[in-house]
C-alpha cells in the first residue's frame, strides 16, 4: 500500500499543494495568464527534448521512462528487466548525459 501511495505522490506532487486549492477557477486563471511567447517557448523546449530523446537507444528510452515518468527505482527496473542494479543505474546516468549533450545542440 505504501509503495502505491509513494508512486502516486511522485507522479502527482506537482499538481497538489496544501497552500493552494486547484479549482477550475484557479486553473482558468493560470491558463489565462499564459503569454503566447511563453507557450511558444514551451513548445520549442518540448520539441528539443523529444528530438534529444529519440537519439537514445530503445533500452535507454525505456529506462528513462520507467525511472522518471513511472517513478520506479533502479532496483525495480533492474528486477523487471533482469539486469543488475549497477548496470541500470549506469545506463540511466549515461542516458542523461547524452540527453543533456543532444539537448544543448
Amino acid at each position: 500500500m505504501t509503495y502505491i501511495y509513494q508512486r502516486r505522490l511522485c507522479r502527482y506532487q506537482a499538481y497538489y499543494s496544501l497552500d493552494y486549492a486547484l479549482t477550475a477557477e484557479n486553473e482558468r486563471a493560470l491558463l489565462d495568464n499564459e503569454v503566447p511567447e511563453d507557450l511558444q517557448e514551451q513548445k520549442e523546449r518540448r520539441r528539443k527534448l523529444q528530438k534529444a530523446f529519440r537519439t537514445l537507444t530503445p533500452s535507454q528510452q525505456r529506462r528513462i521512462y520507467k525511472r522518471y515518468f513511472l517513478c520506479m527505482s533502479c532496483a525495480e527496473i533492474a528486477r523487471s528487466e533482469g539486469y543488475t542494479i549497477s548496470a541500470v543505474c549506469n545506463s540511466i546516468h549515461r542516458s542523461l548525459k547524452k540527453l543533456k549533450k543532444n539537448y544543448d545542440l
